[in-house]
This record gives structure tokens, sequence and C-alpha cells, in this order.
């Protein structure tokens, strides 16, 4: 993947994040959540990405940068190996989970005022649709455990939206 359409899957992360922001400021969404939204989307894209990229039982150095770009933290290859396995992020559960920030989406479209700065949950749907691809063979290797648990978590998501009345289109 070259650096500009990286640079692009970050600027949808960082518009993603000023939107769940100004969620919170509005208060729409009453779910009892102890750390800002803004943090909560940061952790589920960046666990997200890390369960992906340990699809394969290996974490490789270009995984890692591409994490540590696109939500904007800074973990070395240890730091980031530690993290998976204190979250368990290499279960097969993981799969399972339905992003709280997905849910936050879903709070606020049905319960907030629609219009500008509203993050549909299609569109957040979208976002881990597209960042989760852009990892996939990202560091050359073999991408077929990383594809079905990248289509599994899909479908996982695709069932809780569907669930709230949100349908996506397959391709």
């Amino acid at each position: 993947m070259n650096n500009h359409a990286i640079e692009m899957l970050k600027r949808r992360f960082d518009n993603t994040c000023k939107v769940f922001d100004n969620i919170e400021e509005r208060g729409y969404v009453n779910l009892d959540i102890s750390m800002p939204y803004i943090k909560v989307l940061r952790m589920d894209i960046a666990q997200y990405l890390m369960y992906l990229a340990a699809s394969d039982f290996c974490l490789t150095s270009e995984e890692v940068d591409f994490i540590n770009r696109i939500v904007s933290i800074d973990y070395d290859l240890d730091q980031m190996i530690d993290y998976i396995n204190r979250y368990d992020l290499n279960s097969s559960n993981y799969k399972n989970i339905v992003p709280l920030s997905l849910i936050i989406a879903a709070d606020e479209e049905e319960y907030g005022i629609s219009g500008v700065g509203n993050p549909h949950p299609i569109a957040l749907y979208s976002l881990y649709e597209d960042i989760g691809r852009a990892i996939i063979g990202i560091d050359g290797r073999d991408t077929y455990l990383t594809e079905k648990n990248y289509k599994l978590y899909l479908n996982e998501l695709r069932y809780y939206l569907k669930d709230r009345g949100y349908y996506i289109r397959l391709y």
C-alpha cells in the first residue's frame, strides 16, 4: 500500500475521531463509559488492527508501523506483542465482540440529531472495512488467516448492524 493511500485512511480515521469528540460534547448517547469517546474509537481501531495483524501468528514491523501511523500511537514491536497478549487479541473470541465505537455510533444515530458530525454506523463500518483491508498483506506474508478473520469480524459487525435496522451491501 502506498503512502498516499495510507494517508487517506489516516485522514478518515482522524475525521471520525473529531466526530466522536462532537458526539460526547452533545451528550445524546447515554452509555455508561468511563473514558472519552475518542479514546474508545482509537482503542477499538487499534485493537482491531492488532487482532488482524496477529492472525497469522507473526507480527511484523510493517504491521506495527501501519497501526502506529493510523491510530497515532507509538508502540514498538515488543510493546505491541505484549498488548496483544495482555488483552487476548489473538483469541478466536475477539471476532465475536462488537466494538464499543460502533455501539456509540448506532446509539447516536438512533437518539441523536441527524446531520453534520453524525457518525452514521454504516460509515464507521466502512472505515473498519477499509482499514482492515489495508493491513492485509502489508508485510508481504501469506494472508489466508488474516483474510478469514477479517471476513468473520466484519460479518459480526454486519449482524449487529442488521439487528439495529441497518443493512450493508455486499460486493
